[in-house]
């Protein structure tokens, strides 16, 4: 074999044509397949257990290690959790909601007593300012539900224009907040369940 013939014998193995190429190891391809049911199945059980759970404030919990002392440990609020989970699944739901008018209309009017639910609970948050050597508390523009727990300035009876500044001063009004977009994602779960129902996403099996 003459060096041009080895020359072309090497340029032909460069040339690879990948569309032969297999691999029994590969996990994904642009070809694998999709199983969106699945995903929302997992995601609906997800709701369920979080559901099944009592519906409390996060807290820390106290607890004693090897060496004796005390740690403090988390415990993640149920509702926010609950909350989570089923935004979860109105997200992986959200083409079908949009192609579907009356869930997708329903889902909006519920959005919207979300949005009036928070108007009712939430923290403006004020700031005492100097005007012209009298101290008066001035809302700042910044409006939120804080945490459990948060230190913000409330009316005070005695000085009503100062205000005082207490540790879980707003706790009430989250912890009403929070109860009430249970009760709210309750019904948002059951429609999406519903839309589910309706476009049939699991296969029915019959067992003996």
């Amino acid at each position: 074999m003459d060096e041009e013939e080895i020359k072309e014998e090497t340029e032909d193995k460069k040339k690879i044509n990948y569309s032969e190429i297999e691999s029994d190891n590969a996990e994904y391809s642009a070809k694998s397949d999709f199983s969106k049911a699945k995903i929302i199945y997992e995601a609906m059980q997800k709701c369920i257990l979080a559901r099944g759970k009592e519906m409390k404030a996060g807290y820390y919990n106290h607890k004693i290690s090897n060496d004796g002392s005390i740690m403090k440990i988390w415990v993640e609020d149920s509702r926010q959790v609950f909350i989570g989970s089923v935004e979860v699944l109105r997200g992986l739901l959200s083409p079908e909601i949009k192609n579907e008018e009356e869930y997708n209309s329903t889902i909006k009017t519920y959005y919207e007593h979300k949005s009036n639910i928070k108007n009712i609970y939430i923290y403006k948050e004020r700031m005492p300012e100097n005007f012209g050597g009298k101290v008066l508390l001035k809302e700042t523009g910044r409006k939120f539900i804080p945490e459990i727990g948060l230190s913000v300035i409330v009316p005070d009876l005695r000085n009503p224009s100062i205000g005082k500044e207490v540790r879980g001063g707003w706790d009430n009004n989250v912890n009403a907040y929070w109860d009430e977009l249970v009760i709210l994602y309750d019904y948002i779960f059951a429609i999406l369940n519903d839309l589910i129902n309706h476009l049939n996403y699991f296969k029915q099996s019959i067992a003996y």
